[in-house]
């Protein structure tokens, strides 16, 4: 697949709950929103419409921290270890602190990070930096997977005691990137009509289609720190073995292909969040927000209209397609509003 990746929520209008996974973080619901599942556009046929059986949660989250120690041991024992891996062929080595996670310590750090733990997808940076300085002393990544089984929150306050466990305190903490998923269930993206880029109204210029053997694998609006992907879920995770068994329990399904799956997805970087009113600095600033920054990314950011824009008008009186109605209709924790600032005037056509 050629989508370029970077490696939650109540309910709605109207709508029913399917199916609860096991992760409280995320939520299954149905929008009654007479989206037409096989196809917005059925030519003179009679319409056939259902709900839009959606999972929503987040699939990706880094977070920085300043952090302080109460002595240098951890730090000490860390380097040993890194020294006698480096006398060895091996790339990395198991590593267990009581009370926290099973790390594979690496025998590289990286340009800022003097140490790079790592288990499954998640990531944990080192260095042994002063915490009153412009750069982190820490970085952690929370993966896919783990964004949604256990769930993001769940990893993000185990981090959080193992940290203080160890004797760390937490001078600083800012929220650096996230992704917010929707995963449509029983969507096929090829009938949706979202490669016709004359039916996009967005503040970016930045317009890709990708297609795999022909086929529509998905598209791309934007670049770094803000950005949209939709694309087809089950081609993503064709390969992952693990994937597809995480994924197939959350959508509810016997095997991960049973029925076609088009995620929406929003990438938001440090650069974007810290321009919206309330600054969403921390984790909890995070979850305060998420129904806000759904609504700005899919009202304001981005929207799909219903046919082929006329750029000599109003374009603000576009109608939106049954689809991304339901798309703005799903819903999040949090406020529903927050402003953000310092944006340029909205772009009138996609490039």
């Amino acid at each position: 697949m050629s989508i370029p990746y970077n490696e939650g929520a109540p309910s709605v209008n109207r709508l029913r709950i399917s199916h609860q996974p096991k992760n409280p973080q995320c939520c299954i619901t149905s929008i009654d929103s007479g989206f037409a599942a096989a196809g917005e556009s059925l030519g003179g046929k009679t319409r056939i419409t259902c709900p839009l059986t959606v999972v929503n949660g987040l699939d990706f989250l880094k977070i920085s921290f300043w952090l302080d120690w109460d002595s240098g041991d951890f730090f000490r024992e860390l380097e040993t270890k890194k020294t006698q891996l480096q006398t060895t062929e091996e790339n990395s080595t198991p590593y267990h602190a009581p009370g926290g996670f099973d790390w594979n310590l690496h025998r590289t750090g990286t340009s800022r990070y003097s140490f790079r733990l790592t288990s499954g997808d998640l990531t944990f940076l080192l260095n042994t930096r002063r915490s009153d300085g412009v750069v982190p002393t820490a970085r952690f990544e929370i993966g896919s997977l783990s964004c949604w089984s256990p769930g993001f929150f769940t990893i993000y306050e185990r981090m959080i005691s193992w940290l203080k466990a160890l004797g760390a305190s937490i001078i600083k903490e800012i929220v650096s990137e996230v992704h917010l998923a929707a995963d449509c269930i029983n969507t096929d993206i090829n009938t949706l009509g979202i490669d016709n880029e004359d039916r996009w109204i967005s503040r970016v210029h930045k317009f890709n289609i990708h297609r795999d053997r022909r086929r529509l694998s998905g598209v791309t609006l934007g670049k770094g720190d803000i950005m949209l992907r939709i694309y087809d879920k089950v081609m993503e995770i064709d390969g992952s073995q693990h994937k597809q068994e995480v994924f197939t329990e959350i959508w509810g399904s016997t095997i991960y292909n049973q029925f076609p799956v088009t995620r929406v997805e929003f990438q938001l970087r440090r650069t974007v969040l810290s321009e919206f009113e309330n600054k969403i600095i921390t984790v909890n600033n995070l979850l305060f927000s998420l129904q806000a920054l759904w609504t700005y990314c899919t009202q304001s950011w981005s929207r799909f209209a219903k046919q082929a824009v006329n750029r000599n008008h109003n374009q603000s009186k576009a109608i939106n397609s049954e689809f991304w109605d339901s798309i703005c209709n799903i819903k999040w924790t949090g406020v529903h509003n927050i402003e953000r600032k310092n944006v340029e005037k909205i772009k009138t056509s996609i490039k």
